[in-house]
């Protein structure tokens, strides 16, 4: 048992005694799933002590084929037993028995399971005081965070209607919290907290079950169910929703990790590093590790399959710079939510920034430049960390006026197409976690071999050839770039299976090539015959100037 692994959002012995002081006198009010074991009609209510965070709660998922990890709170020194069993046979479940720690804090770890559509209950018992818990489903469990693009929820996507119409799957299941509620954006705890806000699991087998939920989680969900289904596998899949709009990377980062990493030890308010709250303080829940006390570590250690992440738009406005700095941040985030899961080997999927040009003038060409060194840090993650993939997006439909009623981020940093991008990180999902023999990478840059005035481009993951998307007649997206360093557009063709040819008449000593290597840059086409987009690169990082791809007017206006 280990007690420390239980988040109370405070810090110091003197705090720890007076909340568990506190917690004797009002915790029969904290949890609606207490049952006493004897009380009778008019009875006092009794005291009580048990409880478990949310994400333990009636309708969960747990992870398959990993050790249970339960933990809860309850009467300092009491003994508390958790058995798990089938519903239908609860006498041949397992059992552990603990001893909760002086402030409450307990843990218990149980054998894990194989996959299931059974419906499992869940019992807690400490003293006279009984939890239970049902409908529980064993499968596979994935995370979903991020910002808004990531939190836009499924009623407003391209499709919401034929997605909620078609929302009968009980055994797809989303863990729904809070956004950021009054307490946390007013009064963010710089410790991690024991719970979630609003932390409640729901079935997609009605409307209500998916609404809310991540546009690109749930597809992704779907997806994934779909495929396992396909190959005779009955697998429940499971989301925990988390993302929060316009979040910034370091918010998501354990207070330890920060604190031992200069750059971004060195972001912590003053007041967060001298020890005291930012009680009061507005959008408090958006200072430096305040979303990972509210929003991961009360989740910690529950098993997962995987984490699925899309965020930036709030960080991609440094230059090379601060892409460098993301770079560092992104490393920091996957090590440290590792380490809080206990699964050092996790894996995470992650989607590049989209095309877009929010509110970029003509006479800001730099500004354009920015995202592309940003999706340039998120690809250089996913080639050193293992079991992390970044997935482009610049094919996709950037769709951003919702037909029908009015959306608060329709905007064009915002499309609303989420579909494609749930369903190509369920295909990434399938090869690289659930190993399928498919192609979930495009073509990556490998080599460049320069021929007179064509540099030739050697790329891998190009089974069954190269292509151009959509059948085009011309391949799109390359750029040449000689001793003054200024790229210039280029024309490029495929001359092998896995070899495309870039020359361009104003260059004709190149030195360099870059590709998709601009804010808008979906006339980027080179795929392989799965159909999967090449990432944009550069073929080195000398600092030059980069031609510029201005978005079409539409796509910079503000709706109406």
């Amino acid at each position: 048992m280990r007690g420390a692994a239980v988040r109370d959002g405070t810090e110091g012995a003197a705090v720890g005694r007076l909340i568990v002081a506190l917690t004797l006198v009002v915790a029969a009010n904290l949890h609606p799933r207490l049952t006493p074991a004897a009380a009778g009609e008019g009875a006092p209510v009794p005291r009580r002590f048990l409880q478990l965070p949310s994400i333990w709660s009636d309708s969960a998922v747990v992870q398959r084929d990993r050790p249970l990890r339960i933990w809860g709170r309850g009467r300092p020194s009491a003994d508390v037993t958790v058995s798990f069993a089938t519903a239908a046979d609860e006498a041949a479940g397992v059992t552990a028995t603990t001893r909760a720690d002086d402030r409450g804090a307990w843990r218990v770890e149980l054998p894990g399971r194989e996959a299931s559509f059974d419906r499992f209950v869940l019992t807690v018992r400490s003293g006279d005081e009984v939890i239970r818990l049902n409908d529980i489903l064993v499968g596979d469990v994935w995370l979903s965070g991020g910002q808004s693009n990531m939190a836009l929820q499924t009623q407003f996507i391209v499709g919401a209607e034929r997605l909620l119409a078609e929302a009968r799957h009980p055994e797809i299941r989303v863990f729904h919290q809070e956004t950021a509620d009054a307490v946390m954006a007013a009064n963010a705890s710089r410790a991690p907290v024991f719970d979630v806000p609003g932390g409640r699991w729901l079935a997609a087998d009605a409307p209500e079950g998916i609404r809310r939920c991540s546009g690109i989680a749930y597809t992704f969900a779907r997806a994934v169910y779909e495929s396992l289904q396909r190959t005779g596998h009955q697998v429940p899949v499971a989301v925990i929703n988390s993302a929060v709009g316009g979040s910034s990377i370091n918010q998501w980062i354990g207070l330890e990790t920060t604190k031992h990493i200069p750059e971004l030890g060195g972001m912590l308010p003053e007041t967060w590093r001298v020890g005291a709250d930012l009680t009061g303080v507005r959008r408090s829940c958006f200072q430096p590790t305040a979303l990972y006390n509210h929003k991961i570590a009360p989740l910690a250690p529950f098993g997962l399959r995987g984490v699925i992440w899309l965020q930036g738009e709030s960080d991609a406005g440094g230059g090379e710079p601060g892409a460098a700095s993301y770079r560092i941040a992104l490393r920091a985030l996957i090590e440290d939510w590792r380490r809080s899961f206990e699964q050092p080997e996790l894996p995470f999927l992650l989607l590049l920034l989209h095309p877009h040009a929010h509110r970029v003038a003509a006479d800001q060409p730099e500004r354009l430049a920015s995202l592309a060194f940003f999706r340039e840090a998120q690809l250089d993650v996913a080639g050193e960390v293992p079991r992390v993939v970044a997935l482009p997006t610049h094919d996709l439909p950037l769709t951003w006026r919702a037909p029908g009623g009015p959306f608060a981020y329709q905007s064009p940093i915002h499309p609303l197409d989420k579909r494609p991008s749930g369903e190509r990180l369920a295909r990434a999902a399938r090869g690289l976690v659930y190993d399928e023999p498919l192609d979930y990478l495009g073509p990556v840059h490998v080599r460049t071999t320069r021929t007179g005035q064509t540099l030739r481009l050697t790329f891998s993951h190009c089974a069954g050839g190269l292509a151009v998307r959509d059948h085009a007649a011309e391949l799109g997206g390359f750029t040449l770039c000689g001793s003054d360093r200024v790229f210039a557009p280029a024309e490029a063709r495929i001359i092998g299976k896995n070899e495309v040819e870039v020359r361009a008449d104003s260059v004709p000593a190149p030195e360099a090539v870059a590709y998709g290597f601009t804010a808008m840059n979906q006339n980027a086409n080179l795929v392989n015959a799965a159909g999967q987009p090449a990432a944009p690169f550069r073929s080195d990082r000398v600092p030059s100037t980069h031609l510029p791809v201005f978005p079409p007017a539409d796509l910079r206006l503000e709706p109406n």
